[in-house]
């Protein structure tokens, strides 16, 4: 029979995998992500708590994503009316 993971619990969250990487090939586990999130948490909370949760509620239009090409050091005639 496979052992299960460990279960963690912070503010009553659930935690689990908190031993693996973040990613594949990180030099950070998830336990060291939450252990900075949780570390600065009395700044950011207060932050967020006031912020818009999905562009989607927003009245502003996002602006059209500029093309690869805007983003040269030599704009041309065509490249430039992306750019402005």
């Amino acid at each position: 029979m496979a052992s299960e993971p460990a279960k963690e619990e912070r503010d009553g969250v659930p935690l689990t995998n908190l031993d693996q990487p973040v990613f594949d090939g990180a030099d950070a586990t998830k336990r060291d992500l939450v252990d900075d999130l949780d570390a600065v948490s009395d700044r950011l909370v207060p932050v967020l708590e006031g912020a818009t949760r999905s562009t989607a509620a927003t009245s502003t239009p996002r602006p059209a994503r500029r093309s690869a090409s805007c983003w040269s050091t030599a704009p041309t005639a065509e490249t430039a009316s992306c750019c402005r």
